[in-house]
């Protein structure tokens, strides 16, 4: 009876080892885990940093400072600061207005936020005068038996316009056609780089940018 109360103890102990060994197993398992996707978030966040460089350069157009605008949020959203990681942030001083109404950017310095808010604003305007500019077109072309209003872009006269379109029509496409011509001025502006700011650990932190 004694000795298979021994043997049940020692079972007991050896089970207990076993529950104790696989959980430090599962434990360092896991760890390692999470030591392996910190390493593959650093990677990619590294891979931003060295993206960021390429911008590093005068003569920088507005498509790509607006493509660098939008690299600067997505970085600041997939590793935000709450986290560890080094936020970037983006200055770009305009040095004339370019501007219709409230739309595009006037003289002045903005940040990544407020240049995406203003370039998505003049976007998604562009949009909807878009939408009312091929209604106003289909509707000249019912005035226009030639069928030349299909291609006003390049063939038809501003004088034509006005006569084969009603006042309301005329000005859809117009509006249409400015607000294109504002965004084709804004992304062939050119950019001066000032500074490029770094951490101690050689992360960009800010970038400054000055119109030409």
């Amino acid at each position: 009876m004694e000795n298979a109360s021994k043997a049940l103890e020692m079972a007991g102990g050896v089970l207990i080892a076993l529950m104790v060994l696989g959980l430090l197993v599962l434990g360092y398992n896991r760890i390692s885990d999470l030591k392996q996707i910190e390493q593959d978030a650093d990677t990619v966040a590294k891979e931003y940093f060295i993206s960021f460089e390429e911008y590093n350069k005068n003569g920088l157009y507005g498509s790509e400072l607006f493509s660098l605008v939008n690299k600067i949020k997505d970085y600041n959203t997939k590793y935000p600061e709450s986290e560890g990681y080094t936020q970037v942030s983006l200055d770009v001083t305009i040095n004339k207005d370019h501007k219709i109404g409230n739309l595009g950017i006037s003289k002045g310095t903005y940040g990544e936020n407020e240049l995406y808010e203003r370039y998505t604003s003049l976007a998604t305007a562009i949009y909807n005068a878009g939408q009312e500019e091929i209604t106003a077109k289909r509707q000249g072309e019912t005035k226009n038996t030639t069928g030349t209003i299909a291609g006003y872009w390049t063939n038809v006269s501003d004088k034509e316009l006005r006569e084969i379109l009603s006042t309301s029509n005329y000005e859809k496409i117009t509006k249409y056609r400015d607000l294109v011509n504002l965004q084709t001025e804004i992304v062939r502006l050119t950019f001066d780089v000032k500074q490029f700011e770094y951490d101690n650990m050689g992360r960009i932190t800010n970038m400054t940018f000055v119109e030409n």
